[in-house]
């Protein structure tokens, strides 16, 4: 009868045993897994501050970045109608000595032209992108869409996108050395930052452009451009 009463509490234990571990099992396969987003400011973004007028922003960490028009810090260029001109640019990943330009960021003082304040460009129906070669001529008449928003750092930004129109024979249909043709195409975003309140009467607007009238070079991705035009702030 012992021995019966042993057995039977043997099994027990062991139905136990096994329930137990069956349902701590059950647990860890439902439980909820959290998803872990790994930190992209920290291992992929590199930050550029300008201790002249006080701002910074975060691009990309495989992009060159290099002022175009001199030393971020030199003043001889405060009666320009702009200022130091940021170049991004991408190392090609396949031949590392060849460097494409990406987009430019530029940006006017109080001292410029008033005809760029942010709400006369933001009243503009076309946008300025003329340019000459021998054999077309190029301009942007008219701005398809456009918005507006402002990011976490309290700047207000214009985002646009012109037409950009490329004509041929600029010279007249007789030119005939030239390809006389009309090509159009969506180009944008490019944003205009309001930084009139920020910089404290230092800076007007900051422009941002992507790179697109050499077809020859590529084109920024449109969200990084964004995402540098959001990440600007003073200090």
């Amino acid at each position: 009868m012992q021995k019966r009463n042993f057995s039977l509490w043997l099994l027990i234990g062991i139905t136990l045993i096994i329930l137990i571990l069956a349902a701590i099992s059950i647990f860890y396969f439902y439980k909820p897994k959290s998803s872990t987003v790994p930190n992209q400011s920290n291992s992929s973004l590199k930050t550029h501050k300008n201790s002249k007028y006080k701002f910074t922003f975060s691009y990309p960490n495989d992009w060159v970045l290099s002022p175009i028009e001199g030393n971020e810090d030199d003043g001889t260029f405060e009666g320009r109608t702009y200022g130091d001109v940021y170049q991004f640019s991408v190392v090609d990943q396949i031949n590392s000595d060849l460097i494409k330009k990406a987009g430019n960021l530029t940006y006017e003082t109080p001292l410029s032209n008033s005809s760029n304040s942010y709400e006369k460009i933001k009243a503009k129906t076309d946008f300025d992108c003329n340019a000459d070669a021998p054999c077309a001529h190029a301009s942007c008449p008219s701005i398809v869409k456009q918005n507006e928003f402002i990011t976490k750092n309290s700047i207000t930004v214009l985002e646009i996108y012109p037409l950009y129109k490329v004509e041929g024979c600029p010279g007249g249909a007789n030119d005939n050395t030239c390809k006389c043709d009309t090509t159009q195409k969506e180009v944008g975003p490019i944003y205009f930052l309001d930084v009139s309140k920020q910089s404290i009467g230092l800076l007007s607007v900051i422009e941002i452009k992507p790179e697109f009238m050499d077809a020859s070079r590529i084109e920024a991705d449109p969200s990084i451009l964004k995402s540098i035009a959001e990440s600007i702030k003073f200090y």
